[in-house]
This record gives C-alpha cells, structure tokens and sequence, in this order.
C-alpha cells in the first residue's frame, strides 16, 4: 500500500489504537492520514508517537479542536504541505521509488451543507492551484456526500438531492474523477437494525495527469474493523524492483525428526558428474528448494501455530481437570509435546533472525527477539540516500551508482 486515509471516528480508546497498530502491521503504509481523531491537540503527539514511531505528522488544529485531519508520513517520504482548512490539508508528496511528485488531498466533509460548499470551493481552487494543476492529484477521504442515487441504500434510483448536485458540479469543474477501485461500493453503515442504512460516504478521486502517470493504480476500500467507515488505500503499481533475497538456514529444522532422514535421502540419491568440488556445489544448490519447502510446510506461519497450539494445550488442561482419564491424560501430553517443540523452534527462529548470542538459558521472551529483529532490518535497510545538494536519491540503481 503507498496511500491511505481513515475516518476512524475517535482515537481516545486504547482499543481503537490497539486496532490500528495490527492494521499498520499487516498493511505496511508510508504515507497517508486518520481523520476525525477527536483527540485534543496537548495529548495527540503522544498518540501518535505510540502508533507512528519516527514518522513525521502535520494536523489541522488550528481550525479544529477535535483533531479534524491527522497527516502522516514515514521519514523516507518528502512532505510539502501547501493547503489547510476545516476540511482538508493538501500537499505534495515525494514516494520512494516514485519519480513523480504528486499532490494528495486529504478530506474530512462537514455535515453541514454551508460548510459543504466551501469544500466544493477549496477543492475547485486546488485544481487550478500552480501547485497541482500540472501534477498527479489523488483526494481521498471522508467527503460526507453521496455522488450517485445509487450510493444510499435507502434512497431511489431517481433521486437526486441538492448536495449531490452541488458535488457533481465541483467534480465536472475540478476535472477529477472517482479511481478504479475494489471493494465495497458502500464505505459507511449506522447498523441500526431495521432501520439500517449504508452509503458510499468515502472515496478516491484522481485528476487526468494521475490517471495517464499510474495507468495502473488501483483503490481499495477495505473492511470497516474498528470504525463504521472503511479505510481508502491507494495502490500505485509502479513496478517496483522485486528483491531477490538470499537463501538462509534456519537451525530450528535440525530440531525436526524427519529433516535429518529427508536430507540424507535427498543427498544420495543426487548423481551429478564432474570433480568432487562441483558434485558438492550442485547438490547444495538442488537441496534449496527441498529445504524452503519442508521449512514451508511445517514452520511457516511459526507464531501463529504457536498461539494455536497454546490454545489448544489449554483447552485439553482444562478438559483433564475436569475429567481425569487416560484418554484426557493422553491428549494433554500429545498437545503439551506439540506446542514445546513449535515454541522451541519459533524461539530458535527468532534467535537466529536477531543474532542475539548472549540470551539466558531457558529465556523464552520472544519480544525482545522481535524488537532487536525489527531493530537490525531497519538498519539493514537503505530507502534512500541523500546526495550534497540535498536531493533525495530513492531508486535502486541511483542509489547503486551513487554509493559507487
């Protein structure tokens, strides 16, 4: 994901937050925005801190004080901000591994149609700003207005309010249009029973200059999880260089019984011609892809089947002491024996990732192992460089020729 935007309808409940750091996980964005925090303006650098470690940030308090618009954006991402109001903050942005500039609106529509229409105004503005009008131009957020009959679920096909009207002459006059998206057609539901309604509130609108940039970008609207609204994401598909990573043992997969025969098996019934020396190097290149899928087979997902074997010890402890037999008692020891040695192998997995040679014997607190594996990937990791003149120097073979 390279773009997103949230109305995430309060940011006060640590359980809100909690929602959004496994969402950040999963989706790994670098840029984008929350809307609708309601957080006041003393507690929201903490807050953000907390969920964006070392990102920078930019808000509109200075029109609100609920915390309207949150805009965030990891450091290796340049950041100009050009526009404020109630409603929205615009910038220009500079991706990594995008040659581009593009300008991005972030949106939050009042509910009021007065306000409305100054929206309408800011966005008409924007278009033909100096500083958009000849670049990609994205807007996405909360705009709090339908477009089309067919965006309320409770209204006809035939209607056609005076907001929708409003809007649809700001989009003619913008000269934007909504993005090619998937996902819901609706991105808002009051789930109120019977008297249920949904409506396409959010969306991601583009100009004729990004269209003919990303031929190829695609809009995501996915599912609600923590919020009533679904987040925007923006996929550009830019044809990023795939790295090829290195192949790497893991010794976790000595502890498997079966690992030892499979590869004795494999290593003799491997004939090659050729010295001694060549024999070696093509047998060990055979054995790679045996080796990636028993690892795939029977570690991948390690933490996951972890939990799932946990829970499952837990579930037949409890059976046992409910009702001591020997069938309980059995499969009590099956699922104790099962979860030790994927929580052996999930430890050694971790240890060897993060290269910790001096951790306590019996020490089985894995998140230490996760802090010092994230800690050496982001030092592993050069995004961009930095050149004498001060320019951002962001793609692979720029960054290659200028390390040279």
């Amino acid at each position: 994901m390279d773009i997103f935007c949230w109305n995430i309808r309060g940011f006060n409940c640590k359980t809100k937050r909690r929602g959004v750091r496994k969402w950040l996980k999963l989706q790994k964005p670098i840029f984008g925005g929350l809307i609708e925090t309601h957080v006041s303006s003393v507690n929201a650098p903490k807050i953000i801190n907390g969920i964006f470690p070392g990102w920078r940030y930019d808000c509109n308090y200075e029109f609100s004080e609920l915390g309207k618009i949150w805009l965030l954006w990891h450091p290796s991402v340049s950041v100009s901000v050009s526009h404020k109001s109630l409603q929205s903050i615009s910038c220009l942005v500079k991706l990594p591994f995008v040659t581009t500039e593009l300008a991005v609106t972030l949106v939050y529509g009042s509910n009021h149609r007065k306000n409305m229409k100054h929206l309408w105004s800011d966005l008409i503005f924007l278009a033909s700003s100096p500083q958009i009008s000849n670049r990609p131009w994205a807007i996405l957020g909360d705009l709090n207005q339908t477009l089309y009959a067919d965006e309320d679920s409770n209204a006809d096909h035939f209607s056609s309010t005076r907001g929708m009207r409003e809007f649809s002459q700001c989009v003619i006059d913008a000269g934007i249009q909504d993005l090619q998206f998937c996902g819901s057609s609706f991105t808002w539901s009051n789930n109120q029973g019977p008297g249920i309604i949904s409506k396409k509130l959010d969306r991601i609108m583009v100009n004729d200059e990004w269209l003919a940039t990303f031929p190829n970008a695609l809009g995501v609207f996915g599912e609600p999880g923590i919020s009533d609204h679904s987040p925007c994401c923006i996929f550009l598909d830019v044809g990023k260089q795939k790295i090829k990573r290195p192949f790497k043992f893991f010794t976790m997969l000595n502890d498997h019984p079966d690992f030892a025969i499979l590869i004795s098996e494999c290593w003799n019934s491997l004939n090659f011609s050729g010295s001694k020396m060549l024999t070696v190097s093509k047998k060990l290149k055979h054995l790679k892809s045996i080796i990636r899928e028993f690892s795939r087979h029977n570690f991948y997902g390690i933490e996951k089947r972890v939990t799932e074997a946990f829970d499952h010890l837990l579930y037949c402890q409890r059976e046992l002491l409910a009702s001591p037999t020997l069938a309980t008692s059995t499969r009590e020891r099956e699922a104790h024996s099962k979860w030790f040695s994927l929580a052996k192998a999930e430890e050694s997995f971790f240890f060897q990732r993060s290269r910790v040679n001096w951790v306590d014997v019996g020490d089985s607190n894995t998140q230490y192992y996760h802090r010092s594996l994230k800690s050496r990937q982001a030092l592993n990791q050069i995004i961009f460089l930095v050149d004498d003149n001060d320019n951002i120097i962001d793609s692979n073979e720029e960054i290659q020729q200028h390390v040279l």
